[in-house]
């Protein structure tokens, strides 16, 4: 894969992108449009799961591993997102979209999720 114009950062993005597509087969294309994505070993783009749903937080979603024990084996969980919505706490939902962010980017820093996660408008739109 680094030997393909996607791994080249001083490519624009449309084009890294471009160059990417470009090398999959349209078999390919169509198998990677699912959210459990099964990746090109052929290029070296590894499977990847997409459906991250993070309207508890991180805690049982898809795509993300927990350790059995000690770190990682747990994330913090909210409460349902129209709970959230009736509190009329907007500090409240951004302090819980920034919570969200941090585990996870701390569960992807240790190849223990990906970054895409389904979260509420308000706590993606405003999490800096």
């Amino acid at each position: 894969m680094a030997k393909n114009n996607v791994c080249n950062p001083a490519l624009t993005a449309p084009e890294r992108a471009r160059a990417l597509i470009a090398a999959m087969t349209t078999a390919e294309k169509i198998a990677n449009l699912i959210n459990t994505a099964p990746g090109v070993p052929r290029i070296g783009l590894p499977p990847y799961e997409w459906w991250s749903e993070a309207l508890h937080g991180i805690a049982d979603c898809p795509g993300v591993h927990f350790a059995k024990q000690g770190e990682f084996s747990y994330a913090t969980s909210f409460p349902m997102p129209i709970n959230l919505g009736a509190a009329f706490d907007d500090e409240g939902v951004l302090a819980m979209g920034k919570r969200i962010a941090l585990d996870g980017r701390a569960f992807n820093n240790n190849n223990r999720s990906g970054l895409d996660f389904w979260v509420s408008t308000l706590s993606v739109s405003t999490v800096q």
